[in-house]
């Protein structure tokens, strides 16, 4: 009887293969989906949109790699889920038409940046306008907007400039936990029958919430339809809200446009108001409600605030006594 020879099992060297950090996704909705799943930081997403459907993307990890190019077709909406400390960046080129893209990103807190734009009028293809509606929502956390204390997010909507008549256009910037700052600018108007909504809601850390309207990019602000800003420090300790109104005219007659401020409930909140409006139609609320909240205002034309009420700090405003609650 012989006996068999032993044989010892063996690996197999397989081929290495790297696993993408950030992969890009376009369903039959037109729907772009790109999920960074990197907690060590570093994902990216950097796309270009011809308003025509063409999102032209730059997508990977700065740190590890790999890095990627791709052009997508018939999107509509664009959404990112990042893990943490990453940056997104989206610019609306107005190369083949307008604004319409919806965007959905969650930055997953760490410290991040998200930077959304489109040309002014005297770049090539400038001044895309808003000509469909759509939404833009940003979150610094999670899907639920958690996160931590030490993050810090700087997002910057700065991508509005004319928004076509009859177009809605809803913007929604949240912070999380951490120390963060919601931007918002507007450079142009806002047509008939047009309304713009938009919300920044402030965590629990030390954040500065800014958004303006101005005629900085194409020369008019005019207010023929409306907008409606609600701007929450959220419970964090000396915040800053600051909101500047500069419209340069407009028709928006029996249509109110709206500022509502809340310094939330941290203490030392300051509140910054400004207000430059001919057509008489915009209407400012400003709320502090903690020990040290302060409001500085200053109304060159239009409507005084219609409230303004729990500033223990102080409200300053030229056309009333210092350090006194109107």
């Amino acid at each position: 009887m012989h006996k068999l020879p032993s044989r010892r099992p063996m690996v197999e060297q397989l081929e290495t293969r790297t696993t993408p950090a950030v992969t890009a996704s376009l369903s039959a909705a037109g729907v772009l989906t790109f999920i960074g799943d990197s907690n060590n930081g570093g994902d990216y997403v950097n796309a270009s949109d011809d308003g025509a459907g063409n999102i032209s993307a730059f997508y990977g990890n700065f740190i590890s790699g790999p890095n990627n190019f791709a052009t997508f077709s018939g999107v509509k909406k664009v959404v990112t889920t990042f893990a943490g400390n990453d940056q997104f960046s989206y610019d609306y080129t107005g190369a083949n038409g307008g604004i319409h893209t919806t965007l959905d990103v969650t930055l997953g807190g760490g410290n991040d940046s998200c930077i959304i734009t489109s040309p002014c009028p005297y770049t090539p293809f400038g001044n895309p306008v808003v000509d469909q509606s759509m939404n833009i929502t940003v979150r610094a956390g999670d899907i639920n907007n958690q996160g931590s204390a030490s993050d810090s997010a700087f997002i910057l909507v700065n991508a509005i400039n004319d928004v076509d008549p009859g177009v809605n256009l809803n913007v929604k910037l949240y912070a999380d936990p951490g120390s963060d700052t919601l931007e918002y600018a507007q450079y142009g108007s806002i047509g008939a029958g047009a309304t713009v909504n938009l919300l920044e809601k402030g965590g629990s850390g030390q954040d500065f919430l800014f958004a303006n309207i101005n005629p900085y990019c194409t020369g008019q602000s005019t207010l023929d339809g409306q907008f409606h800003w609600n701007l929450d420090a959220g419970s964090g300790n000396n915040s800053t809200v600051e909101a500047i109104v500069n419209v340069t005219g407009g028709s928006a007659a029996g249509v109110t446009s709206s500022v509502h401020i809340s310094a939330g409930t941290g203490t030392g909140v300051t509140v910054i108001y400004s207000q430059t409006d001919p057509t008489n139609t915009v209407l400012a609320n400003l709320h502090g409600n903690q020990a040290g909240d302060t409001a500085f205002i200053s109304i060159g034309s239009g409507n005084a605030p219609s409230a303004i009420s729990g500033f223990p700090g102080g409200v300053f405003d030229p056309t009333i006594a210092p350090g006194v609650d109107k």
